[in-house]
């Protein structure tokens, strides 16, 4: 289903704010199409890991761009804002899992450190470790029992 593009004002708003790339004077330097390029190039590099030959990287591309510009799919704000990025972040939240034991509740404070440079929001699973809430950081909030992954 094709959607109409009644709200293309504020997408370019919203678009120049928060997702296309500035230069370190704050100005865009990338367009709309530039970013749904990057970004799709910067998803299908993946698939190169995984066996995919070059043309199939640039087919699975396309076919991603393709979704994007008709506004079909679009992935969440860390990948449109850090796709194809030096170290680019593209979760919006980790879940680690906390063990039972000093040598694993001291990785996931580690993990968590390394992880909270990036990103926003995570949450640290408990259930091995008989507690009976799950801690939301860095808001202050709290959810009723375990988490389940």
């Amino acid at each position: 289903m094709k959607r109409r593009d009644d709200n293309s004002e504020m997408r370019t708003r919203i678009l120049r704010r928060r997702y296309l790339w500035k230069d370190a004077q704050g100005k865009v330097i990338e367009t709309e199409e530039q970013m749904l390029r990057r970004v799709a190039n910067a998803i299908a590099a993946a698939e190169s890991k995984y066996g995919a030959t070059k043309k199939q990287v640039k087919e699975f591309a396309e076919k991603f761009y393709r979704l994007m510009k008709a506004r079909e799919f679009l992935p969440n704000s860390p990948t449109l804002m850090n796709a194809g990025r030096k170290n680019g972040m593209l979760s919006a939240c980790f879940v680690l899992r906390v063990p039972d034991s000093i040598d694993g509740i001291f990785d996931a404070i580690k993990y968590t450190a390394l992880i909270k440079r990036q990103v926003v929001v995570q949450v640290l699973t408990f259930h091995n470790c008989g507690l009976q809430e799950i801690l939301l950081y860095p808001a202050v909030a709290r959810l009723p029992g375990p988490l389940v992954s």
